[in-house]
């Protein structure tokens, strides 16, 4: 299969599934708490699957997918924290570069917190912000 449509196959999937949590937050009676937001567990894989292929390893390109799509890739950061966290350690980012197959060190850490928090913010979901910076 040719790269670039492979590529456009994974955008395509990611813009999907930004649409589906943004019905799910629009919804009536709708949970502020992300990892209540389901999808199912075929969609949950493939959308999670593109998440990990589009950053390719490198983790500048979180600020990037919270940009384009915002809703699911704070889902995808509940998912991921969701599904073991704590069970070998209690480090957050360690798990998430277990996850999204990506090196979380030195400033795209402060980058990438700041980005989510952003997100979040913006759309009224809890998370836990702990002082304001």
């Amino acid at each position: 299969m040719p790269v670039a449509y492979e590529l456009n196959n994974q955008l395509a999937r990611l813009n999907t599934a930004e649409i589906l949590i943004r019905r799910a937050l629009n919804a009536e009676g709708a949970s502020p708490f992300l990892a209540h937001w389901e999808l199912s567990e075929e969609d949950r894989e493939k959308f999670v699957r593109s998440f990990r292929l589009y950053l390719n390893g490198r983790a500048e390109m979180i600020p990037q997918a919270l940009r384009k799509w915002p809703l699911f890739s704070v889902w995808n950061f509940a998912h991921a924290l969701s599904s073991g966290y704590g069970v070998d350690s209690p480090a957050v980012y360690a798990h998430l570069e277990r996850a999204f197959g990506v090196s979380l060190v030195g400033d795209v850490r402060n980058v990438v917190s700041d980005a989510f928090r952003s997100v979040c913010r913006r759309y009224g979901l809890c998370f836990d912000g702990g002082s304001a910076r």
